[in-house]
């Protein structure tokens, strides 16, 4: 691996991560504050690791290509996402007040159900985790494979490492405060990229022209029942329109102070999500205007190959490294928890009580 100032960024920006995590998760001494971190965060930061968890690095590969691809039928199908979020904030959280401060999913069910619900839940959730997590690493290998020119298998590692690190030492008061970080550097990364993108494209009328007379973006032909396209188009937003239950998801839940704080932050990260979506579908629109025979698939690559250089490339991994790590941290911290808390305490495996890393190992308190 050639180390250039490209990585250099990379690197930098993950240890100051690392640095960040293991400063806010000072103090941790037991499962509750591993889980819950004292549920006294600002209704900004409980926002922003809503939006953080919920935007992966994933979203940012489906968005681009499926707007290239299906154009306004994959737009409106994500505004879905935005009323899953009004509806968790709204009609959800109202009914949440006993869960509050439950350290998991698992633990609710397990009151409304039984030990056998909790255990199946917590098996269930884990395995859930563990697959998000598998994801969002492949997809920072891929990231960083095109950022050095071949595989990426080692950066991935070195990430890897120091999302589980602050995961595990610094509880969820580390993944919360290095959501933030994170949700600020995409949230700058990724209007960045669409203005260099646009400012890349000599005529804007090249856009208008693609937005008025390409099909993919024919509100008639979109909202048209006879046409097939409209009952996928229909069965996506119904999708995207169910809230998830998710274990990260319902542990932000129980981490806000009142139903309150949980109905204004889960509104707040409605809003903010639907403008990252929208921009993120607007930079495929501009790619799209410009050149239409691209693999969607790769169209990141194109971003990397076409709009950036020396410095910027590395900022624009990052930008998406954010997503990753955001999405990646949350789930370790959502997982540990299920493992420790409601599996293998549950299962005899370990003592009740002895379920934090700090509890068994004084030295760290």
């Amino acid at each position: 691996m050639k180390f250039d100032i490209d990585i250099a960024i990379v690197f930098g920006f993950l240890f100051i991560n690392l640095i960040i995590g293991l400063f806010y998760g000072r103090g941790v001494k037991n499962i509750k504050d591993y889980a819950l971190g004292g549920r006294n965060f600002s209704t900004a930061t409980l926002t922003a690791t809503i939006i953080a968890t919920w935007i992966g690095g994933d979203n940012f590969a489906l968005y681009l290509s499926e707007t290239y691809t299906h154009g306004l039928y994959f737009i409106f199908s994500v505004f879905g996402a935005f009323l899953a979020f009004l509806i968790t904030g709204h009609i959800y959280a109202p009914r949440m007040a006993e869960f509050l401060g439950d350290l998991s999913i698992a633990e609710s069910m397990g009151k409304l159900y039984g030990n056998n619900a909790r255990i199946i839940t917590s098996l269930c959730g884990f395995i859930l985790m563990i697959v998000v997590v598998s994801i969002q690493f492949k997809i920072a290998s891929t990231l960083l494979g095109l950022l050095i020119g071949s595989s990426g298998i080692h950066t991935t590692v070195v990430s890897a490492i120091i999302v589980i690190i602050y995961s595990s030492f610094g509880g969820i008061k580390s993944v919360t405060f290095t959501d933030v970080i994170q949700f600020f550097t995409f949230g700058t990364v990724v209007p960045v990229i669409a203005l260099i993108v646009w400012s890349g494209i000599d005529d804007a009328d090249i856009v208008f022209n693609t937005i008025q007379t390409n099909p993919l973006f024919d509100l008639g032909e979109l909202f048209d029942y006879r046409t097939p396209k409209f009952w996928s188009f229909l069965s996506l937003m119904l999708l995207y329109i169910i809230p998830g239950f998710d274990p990260s998801t319902f542990q932000r839940m129980a981490m806000s102070r009142n139903i309150s704080q949980m109905r204004k932050a889960f509104t707040y990260a409605a809003v903010a999500v639907l403008v990252v979506q929208l921009l993120i579908s607007w930079i495929s629109v501009l790619i799209l205007s410009k050149n239409s025979g691209l693999d969607p698939n790769n169209l990141f690559a194109y971003i990397l190959e076409n709009y950036s250089f020396t410095g910027l490339k590395a900022m624009f991994v990052v930008g998406v490294m954010t997503m990753v790590m955001s999405t990646a941290d949350s789930c370790l911290n959502s997982g540990a928890v299920m493992f420790s808390h409601d599996i293998a305490s549950n299962l005899k495996f370990i003592k009740k009580g002895n379920e934090s890393l700090r509890q068994n190992s004084p030295r760290l308190n």
